[in-house]
């Protein structure tokens, strides 16, 4: 299987799981947003997303114009969130803490997120059948 059907696929499960339970379990996402104000956990997150995009990105990054490019973009940014994570963890907890005051904008971005997800599902999973 080609690895941009694969992450098609990873990602838009994961987009869509996590982006439905996050909308069924409001509360349990503002206290998620809390544990990531805290700097120190922040700190720690970001050395997993940086265990995770580094990979990501030494197997996938294709800029050929095609949808792939999205694969790409998504990998690029899970290894841009440790490093921003790891770097400069008191920006990313301001910016939980201001999230918790927008539960609307939060619902939007999640959305968008489902949809992303539905986009990556189709094409990763049509390519399988």
């Amino acid at each position: 299987m080609d690895i941009s059907f694969f992450l098609a696929q990873v990602f838009g499960l994961y987009f869509v799981l996590a982006g439905v339970a996050i909308l069924v379990r409001p509360t349990a996402t503002i206290e998620l947003m809390q544990l990531i104000a805290n700097r120190n956990a922040t700190f720690i997150s970001g050395f997993m997303a940086l265990l995770v995009g580094v990979p990501l990105v030494l197997l996938h990054n294709v800029w050929d114009g095609s949808w792939r490019v999205v694969i790409t973009l998504l990998v690029w940014l899970t290894l841009l969130k440790g490093v921003v994570r790891i770097f400069v963890p008191d920006m990313v907890a301001s910016w939980a803490d201001t999230l918790v005051s927008y539960p609307r904008l939060v619902r939007h971005m999640v959305w968008v997120l489902i949809i992303l997800g539905i986009y990556l599902m189709s094409l990763g999973f049509a390519w399988s059948v």
